[in-house]
């Protein structure tokens, strides 16, 4: 179903301005009457001055404030519906491997791992405009959640019902995560491949280096993102106020293992970016993209909605135009001699 929206919401915002104009309208017409009262006196004033109505200046002050109403409605930039384009692009194949792990359920700084690395894959895929982009789930087993695609709208539909509960092994195993990845990116002749992986690393001797050499075989280059706690190396690792523990009862550490991500990417000429530097993942990752191979042009579509502001615009202007052809208050009239 098609609903209205705006383009920019915080210009409405300056609606509020409008029943503020209001109210210093409606105390300058009292001043007004008060102040003719006061100067003429209530006999001469009707002959000398003009009928200081209420009703014609609430009419000329009616039609600017819903002109200016209007005004602001088409500066929000109202959208209803959608025009599809069809575009060209050359681009990469990129499939993102994302930790779902119940570790990643830890909350830090008021969100949890989960929700701070799907947020970094939604600030890189709005500049990944050109690029297909498949995605990984994983924890103790892989989940292929969706294959390589343009369509970047789906692709984050996806990654937003992403959830511990879709993979049924509990556990992190890095190692089948890449492998599936090699599968996944296998047929991307002509263009550079990359998997950006997001994680704590707290992996369980999947032979993730393995896996990483094999990528780095097939030119498949790894970008490692580090997802969690870094300040205190020993504090442990707390889900739902509760510390987490091992099978022998010592508590589980919260600490990123930066050293396994950071050589995972080494081994395939990619980039480590640690949990401190994830603001920054866009930037990096369009510097690191500019040189690596294009695949040929491919047609796809996007979806834009369409701006409405022209319903709000044009009846802004007559409304603005028409109040500035009405007096305030009528003129005064003059007696023949």
């Amino acid at each position: 179903m098609n609903d209205w929206s705006f383009r920019d919401g915080t210009a409405l915002f300056a609606l509020w301005v409008i029943p503020a104009l209001g109210l210093l309208a409606w105390r300058a017409h009292h001043r007004t009457k008060a102040a003719a009262r006061a100067f003429a006196g209530d006999t001469m004033q009707a002959r000398i001055l003009p009928p200081l109505r209420g009703t014609q200046a609430a009419t000329t002050m009616g039609l600017f404030l819903a002109g200016l109403a209007m005004a602001t409605l088409a500066w929000a930039r109202p959208t209803f519906d959608f025009e599809t384009i069809t575009m060209s692009a050359r681009g990469l194949d990129i499939v993102v491997a994302l930790d779902v792990s119940r570790s990643m359920l830890a909350k830090e700084g008021g969100e949890t791992r989960l929700d701070r690395a799907r947020a970094s894959v939604r600030w890189l895929v709005e500049g990944l405009r050109p690029h297909r982009l498949g995605l990984i789930a994983f924890a103790g087993e892989v989940l292929p959640a969706c294959p390589l695609t343009l369509d970047h709208g789906y692709f984050l539909s996806v990654l937003d019902e992403l959830s511990p509960g879709m993979v049924g092994r509990g556990g992190t195993r890095l190692g089948p995560a890449l492998d599936l990845a090699a599968e996944m990116l296998d047929s991307g002749a002509g263009r550079d491949r990359i998997l950006v992986l997001l994680s704590d690393a707290g992996d369980q001797d999947s032979l993730p280096l393995d896996a990483a050499a094999s990528l780095a075989k097939k030119g498949i280059r790894v970008v490692t993102v580090g997802i969690g706690r870094t300040e205190d190396p020993n504090a442990p690792l707390v889900i739902d106020d509760q510390v987490v523990r091992d099978k022998s009862g010592q508590p589980v550490l919260a600490r990123v293992n930066g050293e396994l991500l950071s050589n995972i990417a080494l081994k395939t000429e990619g980039i480590y970016v640690p949990p401190d530097s994830t603001g920054e993942l866009p930037a990096l990752f369009d510097r690191y993209m500019a040189p690596l191979a294009k695949g040929e042009a491919t047609d796809y579509q996007e979806r834009h909605p369409k701006d409405q502001f022209g319903w709000f615009l044009a009846p802004a202007v007559l409304l603005l135009l028409w109040q500035l052809g009405r007096p305030t208050y009528p003129a005064v009239k003059t007696e023949a001699a």
